[in-house]
């Protein structure tokens, strides 16, 4: 097993196996990947030409990612392994000696004097943490890198390339053995897109940090309990919304109850405020045309993150299927504006994404220029097949 950063390793030879200790891995890739069982433990995998990657999930936001350009059947021993010894065996999975094992955000919230840089939100790996100007500081190992300059009494190395700057230095010239050298040493290396003067500002900053006694590698000691079950939630989205796109920020809950008005003006403008009653309404017609496996949830149409941005937001009620597939569903008090076809005697406007695979009708109250809209969007192929579910909806909302 070869060193290529304090939290990442990799194994020697042809099918080369990288582990990363913990990685960012959203609920949205999660959505992307397979889920799948090892050992009675949740993973994720995922198969793109020339790569196998699998994920351990370790929270709701991270996971021990495994990764190689071989086939799946390579790696997957590898991820068997490291469920057993972080289920069965923690204590082994602990360095007795993590000395020099840095956080590179909390050694370098130390530098700014900043907390929230190492903030579990802003954290995207153990080795790599962003810059609140927009650049990022990496710790990693390899070779001794050519010094030419000095910053804080420090050699460095300063690169340049294009609008980018990177100055590295080494942190512990304790050998360590990588795949590019049998003794590389641990080193640092700021990057600003800002320029040279900013890199070197922020290095000098940094390396005044580790030259002091302010910085001790973390305590560390076994978790247990690590992984989830398979049969654990391991996201925060609930029921159907962990089928959704992104569902922290689109705001994602599953529908309430709600009893909706009749078609028309009421039910255009309390159904723009509240998605509910959209779903209320929606319901019985899919259901009736589409089936019960379709499951409605609300969520906002923009991501949406502040309580300002989340009271501004746009939103809609979302059907989703077994398969993941969506039908969607929303009101606005806006006019149409233009149209180029008809719906169920309704003025209509055709919006088609071929890049995604989707097709959708925005259909007007009355005429185009009057507000009043219904929005009904899904696959093309869902709204081809089912437009007697489409020419409901639209006499359901509009009248």
């Amino acid at each position: 097993m070869q060193a290529l950063a304090p939290h990442a390793c990799q194994t020697e030879g042809p099918g080369a196996v990288r582990i990363q200790l913990l990685d960012r891995f959203s609920s949205d890739q999660r959505l992307h990947a397979e889920r799948m069982e090892i050992d009675g433990k949740t993973a994720y995998r995922r198969t793109d030409p020339g790569s196998c990657r699998v994920w351990l999930p370790v929270t709701q936001t991270f996971a021990v990612r495994l990764q190689s350009d071989d086939a799946c059947p390579t790696l997957h021993p590898y991820a068997e392994a490291a469920v057993e010894l972080l289920t069965n065996r923690p204590d082994d999975a602990v360095n007795a000696e993590p000395s020099d094992r840095f956080i590179a955000c909390s050694l370098l919230a130390l530098a700014l004097d900043d907390p929230s840089v190492a903030a579990v939100e802003e954290l995207e790996s153990l080795d790599i943490c962003s810059t609140p100007t927009g650049g990022k500081f990496e710790v990693e190992y390899e070779p001794r890198p050519a010094m030419g300059r000095e910053i804080a009494g420090t050699p460095v190395a300063v690169h340049r390339d294009g609008d980018s700057c990177s100055v590295g230095w080494v942190l512990s010239s304790a050998p360590i053995r990588t795949p590019s050298a049998p003794t590389s040493v641990m080193t640092g290396t700021v990057t600003s897109w800002d320029g040279c003067e900013a890199a070197e500002e922020l290095a000098g900053q940094v390396i005044g940090t580790t030259g002091t006694e302010r910085l001790r590698a973390p305590d560390v000691s076994a978790v247990r309990g690590l992984l989830y079950v398979a049969a654990e939630s391991d996201t925060a989205a609930v029921g159907a919304c962990r089928e959704i796109e992104d569902p922290e920020s689109h705001v994602c809950l599953p529908a309430g109850r709600a009893e909706a008005p009749g078609a028309g003006r009421e039910l255009i403008r309390e159904g723009e405020a509240d998605p509910d009653l959209v779903c209320a309404a929606a319901g019985p017609i899919v259901r009736e045309q589409l089936g019960t496996p379709w499951r409605p949830v609300t969520q906002t149409v923009l991501p949406a993150t502040t309580p300002e941005e989340i009271a501004e937001a746009p939103t809609q009620c979302t059907f989703v299927g077994n398969d993941g597939e969506v039908f969607e569903v929303a009101l606005s008090t806006k006019p149409l504006g233009a149209s180029d076809s008809e719906l169920a005697g309704h003025s209509a406007s055709t919006d088609v994404d071929l890049l995604l695979g989707r097709a959708g009708y925005v259909v007007a109250w009355h005429g185009a220029e009057e507000p009043g809209t219904l929005t009904i969007t899904s696959s093309m192929s869902r709204l081809v097949e089912d437009e007697g579910l489409t020419s409901a909806l639209v006499t359901r909302f509009l009248g």
